[in-house]
């Protein structure tokens, strides 16, 4: 494929064990290669997504389960469900800075251990944090959300000339009930409109794995087919 006249040599991997959906197996295509920001941005439209420095795109022989899904930034539109989240969250203080600390790591540690025991990410480490978080094209964002002094959600994000892509989100299970997840992502689409980007990419809609199907909530949104984003 190309972008700017420059290739970017792709691969596909073997397949193996897939992270969403049961018996089934999941491939994937890879970038081979060190890549621009601006060809990652390029990608990001194809339907890649970037998991530390691998950047990929299900490539699956037997199933497309896994949908690309984007907002245009200046079509969305809240729902009611969406504003009550935000009027519920009106003591939370939101901060955006792109260094690491102690106090993330220790609030991703606690939500994988209590959401996602029975996946890949378990047991969470250190190491394995930051293999997944960071990268060498560009530091990520990290949007955080405080409740007076203590931090209760933080959202990864890639800033890009056009765009923010939304890496990986993880809270405070302890607050459930302020729809922590929703919050982020409104959040991140006010900084988007706040910053002039056209999309915020949302990674992909899995229609039947309960933990990946919210997506389609936040309207309008444009999905990636054979045509193109519809």
């Amino acid at each position: 494929m190309e972008s700017n006249n420059l290739n970017i040599a792709v691969g596909v991997t073997n397949e193996f064990t897939c992270s969403y959906l049961p018996n089934q197996q999941e491939r994937l295509m890879v970038t081979m290669d060190p890549i621009s920001t601006a060809q990652f941005e390029f990608l990001l439209s194809l339907g890649f997504r970037r998991s530390g420095n691998q950047i990929y795109r299900p490539h699956c022989a037997h199933c497309q389960a896994c949908t690309p899904i984007r907002i245009i930034v200046n079509d969305f539109v809240i729902s009611k469900r969406q504003k009550r989240t935000l009027k519920n969250n009106q003591d939370i203080r939101v901060q955006i800075t792109t260094e690491n600390s102690p106090q993330q790591y220790q609030l991703y540690h606690d939500y994988i251990c209590a959401r996602h025991s029975d996946g890949s990410m378990y047991p969470p480490t250190k190491q394995a944090y930051s293999d997944f978080i960071n990268n060498t094209m560009f530091k990520p964002h990290f949007l955080e959300c405080y409740k007076n002094e203590q931090l209760i959600a933080v959202a990864v994000m890639d800033v890009l000339a056009d765009s923010i892509s939304a890496v990986y989100s993880y809270f405070n299970t302890n607050f459930d009930k302020r729809s922590l997840g929703s919050l982020m992502i409104l959040k991140q689409c006010e900084l988007a409109q706040q910053t002039d980007k056209k999309y915020l990419y949302l990674g992909y809609q899995i229609d039947n794995n309960s933990k990946m199907n919210y997506k389609r909530l936040y309207r309008p949104h444009q999905v990636l087919t054979n045509l193109g984003w519809q």
